[in-house]
């Protein structure tokens, strides 16, 4: 019955007479504002069935609204709306009903179309008679002049408001204090309208937010959005700020196609972003350009600073970029001051993060587990189960419910002379395991200064203050192998021990371990821009990335037992620094002739260098333990360890781009880019990028012009190529090494020495990626409806690939640019806007496939990855197939008789229950050449969908996100380091005899076929996230007008909340580069997250 909880319940008081008084005044407000509809059309058309008994008059009000569209309003102190009443009518009109329902001496009602207002006898009278009333009417259109139902118009400042009827019409009852007249519908911008005097005004609603005129980011200038020829994705508002994140790129799962976002549990640690798949077996990541600043991560940036982010997606978007392009370009905008008056916003968010569930078998089903396979291995059982009384489950000892928190405050203004923003962010991650948290402290100072109508000054700064606690590497590999019959602690309380020497008490190793990194950051850039010429703008920036990192790990003395001790302590440092820096300098010129060529074009050059260095060191035996005390001097000066090692590169550009439109139909752009890297040999130093797209806006076509239905479409296609040379520093020099394996002998004397083991490549080149790509758009039903549709190829040529060299020749193996690598898909981003009466609803669509396929590794026959530990390495890559395929053998599950194992092609050591391989090469013998193809990380498609929902003050938001067509490598069961490490629990679903399984083996201990890569160990990796579930509450303007505040709104959200998936692992998230894509090997699993905040406007 919430559609009952009205505005007048909330304004009547306590006492009789202010009663009267405050309902004469509100049911004023209600009525006028009820003046859009026509009087009685609806109630004189609809009709009603009913047959309640002993039915209370409220349920006899819902049933009405159930019905139909009729919308009662009351007062249910004044109303009895308990009284139990009989009723049966057909097909009869509400006028009838209520004249039915209720007695006329005590109740009045008033029709006014949908609504209805119930009010005692004379009530209407009072409230038709009660003030002197302004009655201001008008029409409300969309930009093409047809009408707009559903508008809502409100007085500002107040509840007071109404909808347009179908024809677009309002009526609306004015008081002397009323000054703004407010229109907003969804999908459309917010217009406000001063009254002054005015008896009707008319308005014109205009699309919002990436409409075709919106203006986006693309690189080094702005442009219309129905000029752009690129495949580029904007994401901006709300969605930045929906989920409680460390890591801005963490929002970009599940809402913009042909992005796969993988995210990874390990507080401050990014997610692994790939834009159109895996091109490379080097570094597959984006780059990230801040506020124009290139970086390499943004880790450093809080969230509720991004004002809007743009994914640039093909050749003619990231063309620009040159040599840094090639796997796709995340464009981060900052906030600016936007406001002529003063805005200061609070967000506060408080939450807790909780691990899904996972759990191994207990301690007498392990028990039950470890006598079998001791009896299969003809050995003794070691275990009488039943004198087993405890179990301990390690992954609810080691997991734990963890707290985390968002505090901002920012204080923001714009004017046409200057704008800032500062915003402060406090980010807190305590992580679900001990020592494994994260926490953040940020400061952003954006500001802009025009010193005259031609001349401006400017910066972006942000710095922020790091902590991050590593975890323990081994944290989520032990708890796949220590068994549940070993407590944490013994009876002495001190921690048990394990008696297993592959596998440590993990909940000793945590206590005891103790390290973290602090880093403190100041990245941004301060610019200057000039016009002059009436359409020219000089704009020169210099950016700096300043980054320095200090990592502690200090080990403490302790005894756990003989295998898990420490006989002395030690103390090591590592201080790290980035003295990163960029000065771009760009001539731009916008002009438009004869309303009919429009230019936008911008040349520019461009340095920057990078610069790295690292130094450290270590001592033992400490005097203390104290962390007052973890420093070196504090330690022995015996055994003194010390490092230190530096590298940099440059490069400098020279770039120009220009973009063409005539008429707003035919769309031209070109860029073209040259770098010279220090990464390479002056005769591979230079290399070009160039770019052409051309787009068709076939609905400005006179043919299609005048079609109502249609609001846009455009064809474009573009084709370019762009580079990667982030494979690292000095790889065309020749590289020797140092130590004790060099040294020399002379006259007894040992002198250190060095080598050359690698040889100098001076061919090495730029990996270019040579993208083509096809793309519509369109919006329909006056841009209700959206949407972009893609296919793409990009083929990566000159990718660098190890190149081995013959053993004899007694170097390591070098590199060379011999590989080539094809991505290709479709992409679809579907987005339907709609609204009626008080609701609103989006619906978004994206969804992307994706081909990765292996052209050439040069003379290589494979490239090898994946390690997995003692299991081995489970990874290929191979001319044919995907980048990092899971290589292995095929299982035909267990043999169930001895009579199977003759009849089968020759497999040695094995048993019934042991499993069979399949004879891939079909010559009647299984060995290491039956391995094959056996799964691949990479997903076949992913999609997100979007859900929106607002009601009034309230919404809610619905996010989900599947990958599809991936399997995962469970690296984390498949090793083992000895027999009585523990299991998974679908080991209870294990072979036992003939026809008990067709899936898992009998039980052994590794070292067979059993424990083989193969794809038993292979799971569909496919999953459906629940990854966003928002509701909130804006609190009306009747009471935030009361208090000295512009905006409250309240909301509460989860995260991450639940995976659909048949993985039965910790997580189907599993984060890694190309050659490691899908193993499952001690990988930080993602937590559902759980948070209420406020967010507060003064």
């Amino acid at each position: 019955m919430k559609k009952k909880q009205n505005l007048l319940c909330l304004l009547l008081m306590q006492h009789r007479k202010k009663l009267i008084i405050m309902r004469n005044t509100v049911l004023i407000m209600l009525i006028s504002t009820f003046q859009v509809l026509a009087t009685g059309s609806y109630a004189q058309t609809k009709t009603i069935s009913l047959s309640m008994h002993d039915a209370s008059i409220r349920e006899v009000l819902y049933a009405i609204q159930n019905q139909s569209e009729f919308y009662f309003l009351y007062n249910s102190e004044l109303i009895d709306v308990n009284k139990k009443v009989n009723i049966v009518t057909e097909k009869e009109k509400v006028d009838e009903i209520l004249t039915l329902l209720f007695d006329k001496n005590e109740v009045d009602f008033l029709i006014k179309d949908r609504y209805i207002v119930l009010t005692p006898v004379g009530g209407n009278e009072e409230l038709l008679s009660g003030q002197q009333q302004r009655i201001i009417s008008g029409k409300v259109t969309d930009d093409s002049g047809s009408a707009m139902p559903g508008v809502t118009v409100i007085i500002k400042g107040t509840t007071q408001g109404t909808i347009t009827d179908t024809n677009g019409n309002y009526s609306i009852t004015l008081y002397p204090e009323s000054k703004v007249l407010q229109f907003s519908f969804v999908g459309m911008k917010t217009q406000e309208i001063p009254i002054d005097n005015n008896t009707t005004i008319n308005v014109k609603m205009v699309v919002d937010a990436i409409g075709i005129e919106e203006v986006v980011a693309i690189g080094y200038g702005t442009l219309r959005k129905s000029d752009i020829t690129g495949a580029v994705t904007s994401i901006r508002g709300q969605a930045l700020i929906s989920e409680s994140a460390s890591n801005p790129a963490q929002v970009l799962q599940g809402r913009a196609p042909g992005v796969q976002v993988v995210g990874n549990g390990d507080p401050g640690t990014s997610p692994t972003v790939r834009i159109r798949g895996i091109g490379t077996t080097n570094n597959s990541e984006p780059l990230y350009v801040v506020d124009g600043l290139m970086v390499n991560d943004i880790n450093f940036l809080n969230n509720n600073d991004v004002e809007s982010i743009e994914i640039l997606k093909d050749a003619s978007a990231t063309a620009i970029y040159g040599s840094r392009g090639a796997n796709g370009v995340i464009l981060i905008t900052t906030k600016r001051g936007n406001s002529n008056s003063p805005i200061f916003s609070v967000d506060i968010q408080e939450g807790i993060e909780r691990p899904h569930a996972f759990s191994m078998v207990d301690a007498w089903e392990y028990a039950t587990l470890i006598n079998e396979g001791l009896t299969n291995a003809g050995g003794q059982k070691a275990y009488d189960v039943n004198n087993i009384t405890k179990s301990t489950d390690w992954i609810d000892e080691i997991w734990n419910s963890a707290s985390h928190r968002n505090y901002n405050v920012s204080f923001s203004q714009g004017t046409e002379r200057n704008n800032y923003y500062i915003g402060v962010g406090m980010f807190q991650q305590n992580g679900i395991i001990d020592k494994s948290g994260y926490e953040r402290y940020s400061i952003r100072i954006n500001n802009t200064y025009a010193l005259n109508s031609n001349i401006t000054l400017g910066h972006n700064f942000v710095g922020s203050w790091e902590t991050k606690n590593n975890r323990p590497r081994e944290a989520f590999d032990d708890i796949y192998r220590i068994p549940p019959t070993v407590p944490v602690r013994d009876e002495e309380g001190n921690f048990a021990d394990t008696k297993i020497g592959s596998t440590s008490n993990i909940a000793g190793a945590i206590h005891y371990f103790h390290n973290f990194t602090n880093t403190q950051s100041l990245v941004g850039n301060a610019f200057l821009n000039i016009r002059f010429l009436e359409h020219f703008q000089f704009r020169s920036s210099i950016g700096i990335d300043l980054r320095y990192g200090e990592t502690t790990n200090f080990n403490p003395i302790f005894f756990i037992s003989n295998t898990q001790r420490r006989e002395q302590n030690s103390i090591n440092k590592t201080w790290a620094k980035n003295n990163n820096w960029l000065w771009e300098n760009t001539i731009s010129y916008i002009q438009t002739f004869n309303d009919a060529h429009r230019i936008n074009a911008v040349v520019g050059y461009t340095a920057q260098e990078n610069n790295f260095e690292n130094i450290g060191g270590g001592r033992n035996e400490l005097f203390a333990e104290d962390r007052s005390l973890w420093y070196f001097n504090a330690g022995s000066p015996q055994g003194i360890r010390n490092f230190n090692s530096a590298n940099s590169s440059g490069i400098i550009s020279y770039l120009g781009r220009i973009n063409y439109t005539f008429k707003d139909r035919y769309l031209i752009t070109g860029t073209y880019r040259i770098d010279g890297s220090s990464r390479f040999a002056s005769n591979n130093r230079w290399g070009q990028f160039p770019s052409l797209a051309i787009g068709w806006r076939i609905s400005e076509e006179e043919f299609l012009k005048n079609l109502d239905w249609l609001s846009d479409l455009k064809f474009r296609t573009s084709w370019g190529q762009i580079g990667n040379e982030r494979i690292g520093d000095y790889r065309y020099f020749a590289t020797a090494a140092t130590g004790n394996a060099y040294a020399g002998i002379w006259n007894n004397t040992i002198d250190p020495g060095v080598t050359v083991t690698t040889l100098a490549n001076r061919k090495v080149s730029w990996e270019t990626a040579e993208q083509f790509d096809i793309g519509l758009e369109f919006s329909l039903l006056k841009n209700k409806i959206n949407a972009e549709i893609d296919w793409y190829r990009k083929t990566t040529n000159d990718m660098l690939v190890i190149v081995g060299l013959p053993a004899s020749a007694g170097f390591n193996a070098t590199e060379g640019n011999v590989g080539s690598v094809r991505n290709e898909g479709f992409e679809i981003n579907l987005n339907y806007i709609g609204g009626r009466n008080n609701w609103s609803y989006s619906i978004g669509l994206n969804a992307a496939t994706i081909n990765n396929k292996v052209i050439s590794l040069g003379t290589e026959k494979e490239l090898i990855g994946g390690n997995i530990g003692p299991g081995g390495n489970v990874t290929r890559t191979m001319v044919g197939q995907p980048i990092g395929f899971f290589y292995g053998y095929k299982s035909l599950g267990p043999f169930d008789t001895q009579d199977e194992i003759d009849n089968a092609p020759s497999q040695t050591n094995v048993k019934p229950g042991d499993l069979r391989m399949a004879d891939i090469k079909k010559d009647g013998i299984i060995d290491s050449n039956d391995r094959t193809n056996i799964g691949s990380g990479i997903p076949d498609y992913t999609a997100g969908l979007n859900l929106q929902l607002g009601y009034k003050a309230f919404e809610l938001v619905v996010d989900l996100y599947g990958s599809f067509g991936n399997e995962i490598y469970d690296g984390n069961s498949q090793s083992r380091y000895s027999g009585e490490d523990n299991f998974t629990k679908e080991w209870l679903s294990r072979w036992t005899g003939p026809g008990t399984s067709n899936r898992i083996p009998r039980v052994t201990f590794g070292g067979d076929w059993n424990y083989e890569i193969s794809d038993r160990w292979v799971y569909d990796g496919s999953f459906i996230k629940l990854q966003n579930v928002r509701f909130q509450y804006t609190v009306p303007a009747s009471i935030v007008d009361a208090l000295p505040i512009s905006m409250a709104r309240l909301y509460i959200s989860g995260n991450n909340l639940h995976y659909f998936t048949k993985y039965p692992g910790l997580s189907p998230e599993i984060p890694g580069s190309g050659l490691n894509a899908g193993v499952d090997r001690n990988v930080f699993p993602v937590s559902a997250f759980y948070q209420i905040g406020a967010t507060i406007k003064f």
